[in-house]
């Protein structure tokens, strides 16, 4: 979706080169701010990682559907074209950030123990691998249609998809089939502590 904006922006003419820079570099700055952001929201409110992790795919779901929403249905949001795009910019800098940190985090957590490094390889690969298939996606629907368009299309349908893949995802299960079941570091001293009280 990121590397779709500035081709959609530019085959419509909304933004000169000038602006469509100054939304890579909105699209930057917020993504550091989002790193931030979204570490205060989970130390604040106790999410899980998967928790926020949805939260961010249905923010992603509705800036394509939101996007989706002008190009096809010409909705009117009553603020301009140029203005929403600065908006949708922001709003996707700061959910990349959280798709980054949150997923990396979940497939941590999940991983075998004594298998990260290999588990990471093959989470590069395949991501590596989706950036790949969404720039053959891009090409085929620009092929079809002689326009980026229904790219958001595309999006907004794999997003929709992904919630309830990851909402089926039993977390603790997994840890637990992974060797990371979590351990009190104190358990011992209590154990320690219980027996010297049966003793008395």
């Amino acid at each position: 979706m990121l590397v779709t904006c500035p081709l959609l922006l530019e085959s419509y003419s909304v933004l000169s080169l000038t602006e469509i820079t100054i939304c890579a570099i909105l699209v930057c700055c917020c993504t550091l701010i989002g790193n931030i952001f979204w570490r205060i929201i989970q130390w604040i409110t106790g999410l899980s990682a998967k928790a926020l992790l949805i939260i961010s795919l249905v923010m992603m779901v509705f800036i394509s559907g939101w996007t989706c929403a002008k190009l096809f249905l010409h909705i009117h949001f009553y603020i301009s074209w140029r203005t929403q795009l600065y908006l949708i910019a922001g709003m996707l800098g700061l959910v990349i950030a959280s798709l980054q940190s949150f997923s990396r985090s979940l497939f941590a957590v999940l991983s075998p123990v004594g298998g990260e490094s290999s588990l990471f390889g093959l989470y590069e690969l395949t991501d590596k691998g989706s950036y790949g298939m969404g720039q053959v996606a891009t090409i085929i629907i620009h092929n079809q249609t002689n326009g980026y368009s229904g790219v958001f299309v595309y999006c907004f349908i794999l997003f929709c998809l992904s919630i309830p893949l990851l909402a089926a995802v039993d977390v603790e299960q997994g840890m637990e089939d992974s060797g990371r079941t979590t351990v009190d570091p104190f358990q011992d001293l209590k154990d320690e502590s219980g027996d010297s009280d049966d003793d008395d």
